[in-house]
Protein backbone atom coordinates (compact mmCIF):
# COMPACT_ATOMS: atom_id res chain seq x y z
CA UNK A 1 0.00 0.00 0.00
CA UNK A 2 1.25 3.47 -0.88
CA UNK A 3 0.42 5.33 2.33
CA UNK A 4 0.68 8.86 0.94
CA UNK A 5 -0.22 10.78 4.10
CA UNK A 6 2.30 8.84 6.18
CA UNK A 7 5.04 9.01 3.50
CA UNK A 8 5.49 5.24 3.66
CA UNK A 9 5.03 1.95 1.83
CA UNK A 10 3.10 -0.53 3.97
CA UNK A 11 2.33 -4.21 3.62
CA UNK A 12 -0.64 -6.21 4.84
CA UNK A 13 -0.52 -9.94 5.59
CA UNK A 14 -3.70 -11.14 3.89
CA UNK A 15 -4.12 -14.10 6.25
CA UNK A 16 -3.58 -12.40 9.62
CA UNK A 17 -4.45 -8.80 8.68
CA UNK A 18 -1.19 -7.65 10.29
CA UNK A 19 0.06 -4.39 8.79
CA UNK A 20 3.68 -3.27 8.90
CA UNK A 21 5.84 -0.62 7.30
CA UNK A 22 8.11 -1.85 4.50
CA UNK A 23 9.82 1.47 3.92
CA UNK A 24 9.49 5.10 4.91
CA UNK A 25 10.18 7.05 8.07
CA UNK A 26 6.78 8.75 8.24
CA UNK A 27 8.39 12.14 7.59
CA UNK A 28 8.23 13.78 4.17
CA UNK A 29 11.61 13.99 2.51
CA UNK A 30 13.95 12.34 0.08
CA UNK A 31 16.49 9.83 1.32
CA UNK A 32 17.53 6.51 -0.18
CA UNK A 33 18.01 4.16 2.72
CA UNK A 34 17.05 0.77 4.07
CA UNK A 35 13.52 0.21 5.36
CA UNK A 36 12.10 2.76 7.78
CA UNK A 37 15.16 5.00 7.40
CA UNK A 38 14.10 5.87 3.85
CA UNK A 39 12.14 9.06 3.27
CA UNK A 40 9.48 9.74 0.63
CA UNK A 41 7.29 12.66 -0.21
CA UNK A 42 3.74 11.35 -0.56
CA UNK A 43 4.04 8.10 -2.49
CA UNK A 44 1.07 8.21 -4.84
CA UNK A 45 -2.14 6.52 -3.85
CA UNK A 46 -4.13 4.71 -6.52
CA UNK A 47 -2.02 2.61 -8.91
CA UNK A 48 1.58 3.45 -8.04
CA UNK A 49 2.99 0.05 -7.19
CA UNK A 50 4.29 -2.52 -9.64
CA UNK A 51 5.37 -5.94 -8.41
CA UNK A 52 7.94 -7.89 -10.38
CA UNK A 53 6.97 -11.52 -9.83
CA UNK A 54 10.34 -12.63 -11.22
CA UNK A 55 12.31 -10.12 -9.08
CA UNK A 56 11.27 -9.92 -6.34
CA UNK A 57 11.19 -6.13 -6.57
CA UNK A 58 8.52 -3.55 -5.97
CA UNK A 59 8.44 -0.44 -8.17
CA UNK A 60 6.96 2.78 -6.81
CA UNK A 61 5.90 5.97 -8.60
CA UNK A 62 6.77 9.05 -6.57
CA UNK A 63 4.61 11.79 -8.01
CA UNK A 64 6.05 14.69 -5.99
CA UNK A 65 9.67 13.54 -6.44
CA UNK A 66 9.29 12.92 -10.21
CA UNK A 67 11.00 9.54 -9.81
CA UNK A 68 10.49 5.82 -10.01
CA UNK A 69 12.09 3.92 -7.16
CA UNK A 70 12.58 0.23 -6.58
CA UNK A 71 12.47 -1.75 -3.37
CA UNK A 72 14.32 -5.03 -3.25
CA UNK A 73 12.22 -7.08 -0.85
CA UNK A 74 14.35 -10.23 -0.71
CA UNK A 75 15.26 -9.29 2.86
CA UNK A 76 12.97 -8.43 5.79
CA UNK A 77 14.13 -4.80 5.52
CA UNK A 78 13.84 -3.70 1.86
CA UNK A 79 16.53 -1.59 0.25
CA UNK A 80 15.18 1.37 -1.73
CA UNK A 81 16.95 3.02 -4.63
CA UNK A 82 16.15 5.27 -7.57
CA UNK A 83 15.43 3.34 -10.76
CA UNK A 84 14.81 6.38 -12.96
CA UNK A 85 14.33 10.12 -12.73
CA UNK A 86 16.60 12.89 -11.49
CA UNK A 87 14.07 14.41 -9.09
CA UNK A 88 13.17 17.42 -11.23
CA UNK A 89 10.19 17.63 -13.56
CA UNK A 90 10.47 17.37 -17.32
CA UNK A 91 10.41 14.98 -20.23
CA UNK A 92 13.88 13.61 -20.99
CA UNK A 93 13.98 10.40 -23.01
CA UNK A 94 16.43 7.92 -24.47
CA UNK A 95 18.71 8.05 -21.45
CA UNK A 96 19.32 5.65 -18.59
CA UNK A 97 18.16 5.75 -14.98
CA UNK A 98 18.66 8.97 -13.06
CA UNK A 99 19.38 10.97 -16.25
CA UNK A 100 15.70 10.67 -17.24
CA UNK A 101 13.04 13.17 -16.23
CA UNK A 102 9.39 12.58 -15.37
CA UNK A 103 6.65 15.02 -14.46
CA UNK A 104 4.37 13.62 -11.76
CA UNK A 105 4.48 9.88 -12.53
CA UNK A 106 1.38 8.34 -10.97
CA UNK A 107 1.26 4.67 -11.95
CA UNK A 108 3.51 1.77 -12.88
CA UNK A 109 3.05 -1.78 -14.13
CA UNK A 110 5.57 -4.55 -14.80
CA UNK A 111 5.06 -6.48 -18.04
CA UNK A 112 4.43 -10.21 -17.69
CA UNK A 113 7.90 -11.08 -18.96
CA UNK A 114 9.45 -9.02 -16.13
CA UNK A 115 11.55 -7.07 -18.63
CA UNK A 116 9.88 -3.66 -18.79
CA UNK A 117 8.10 -1.22 -16.54
CA UNK A 118 5.30 0.96 -17.94
CA UNK A 119 4.93 4.37 -16.30
CA UNK A 120 1.93 6.71 -16.45
CA UNK A 121 3.77 10.05 -16.64
CA UNK A 122 0.81 12.24 -15.79
CA UNK A 123 1.88 15.83 -16.43
CA UNK A 124 3.92 14.84 -19.48
CA UNK A 125 0.74 13.22 -20.88
CA UNK A 126 2.70 10.11 -21.87
CA UNK A 127 3.20 6.44 -21.13
CA UNK A 128 6.90 5.84 -20.67
CA UNK A 129 8.72 2.51 -20.64
CA UNK A 130 11.78 1.54 -18.62
CA UNK A 131 13.92 -1.41 -19.68
CA UNK A 132 14.56 -3.13 -16.34
CA UNK A 133 17.90 -4.60 -17.39
CA UNK A 134 19.49 -1.36 -18.65
CA UNK A 135 17.21 1.30 -17.02
CA UNK A 136 16.82 2.92 -20.47
CA UNK A 137 13.78 5.22 -20.48
CA UNK A 138 11.75 6.07 -23.58
CA UNK A 139 8.27 7.26 -24.48
CA UNK A 140 5.92 4.49 -25.56
CA UNK A 141 2.77 6.55 -26.24
CA UNK A 142 2.06 10.27 -26.31
CA UNK A 143 3.55 13.44 -27.66
CA UNK A 144 4.05 15.35 -24.42
CA UNK A 145 1.04 17.56 -25.19
CA UNK A 146 -2.41 16.89 -23.71
CA UNK A 147 -5.01 15.55 -26.12
CA UNK A 148 -7.32 12.65 -26.83
CA UNK A 149 -6.36 11.45 -30.30
CA UNK A 150 -6.35 7.74 -31.11
CA UNK A 151 -3.78 6.51 -33.60
CA UNK A 152 -2.13 3.30 -34.74
CA UNK A 153 1.15 5.24 -34.54
CA UNK A 154 1.96 5.60 -30.81
CA UNK A 155 3.97 8.74 -31.58
CA UNK A 156 0.79 10.44 -32.84
CA UNK A 157 -1.65 9.29 -30.17
CA UNK A 158 -2.27 11.75 -27.34
CA UNK A 159 -3.30 11.35 -23.71
CA UNK A 160 -4.40 13.80 -21.05
CA UNK A 161 -3.20 13.25 -17.50
CA UNK A 162 -2.82 9.45 -17.60
CA UNK A 163 -3.12 8.20 -14.04
CA UNK A 164 -2.88 4.42 -13.91
CA UNK A 165 -1.48 1.76 -16.20
CA UNK A 166 -1.70 -2.03 -16.32
CA UNK A 167 -0.81 -4.83 -18.72
CA UNK A 168 -3.22 -7.51 -19.93
CA UNK A 169 -2.37 -11.08 -19.00
CA UNK A 170 -1.38 -11.97 -22.58
CA UNK A 171 0.96 -8.96 -22.62
CA UNK A 172 -0.56 -7.62 -25.82
CA UNK A 173 -2.22 -4.50 -24.45
CA UNK A 174 -1.37 -1.77 -21.99
CA UNK A 175 -4.47 -0.32 -20.35
CA UNK A 176 -4.38 3.34 -19.35
CA UNK A 177 -6.65 5.33 -17.07
CA UNK A 178 -6.75 8.53 -19.14
CA UNK A 179 -7.98 10.89 -16.43
CA UNK A 180 -8.13 14.07 -18.55
CA UNK A 181 -10.30 12.33 -21.15
CA UNK A 182 -12.44 10.47 -18.57
CA UNK A 183 -11.75 7.11 -20.18
CA UNK A 184 -9.81 3.91 -20.35
CA UNK A 185 -7.45 3.65 -23.32
CA UNK A 186 -5.51 0.67 -24.65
Amino acid sequence: VADSGNHAIRKVDIVSGYMSTLAGSGTAGYNDAVGVLAQFNKPTAGYPLGLDVFGPKLYIAFESDHQIQQADWTTPTPTLSVLAGDGTNGLVDNVNGAAAKFYNPTGVAVDFAGQSLLVADSRDHTIRIIDLSSTAVSTLVGTGVAGGEDSIDPNSATLSLPFGVSVTRDGRWGLVSDQGNSGIRR
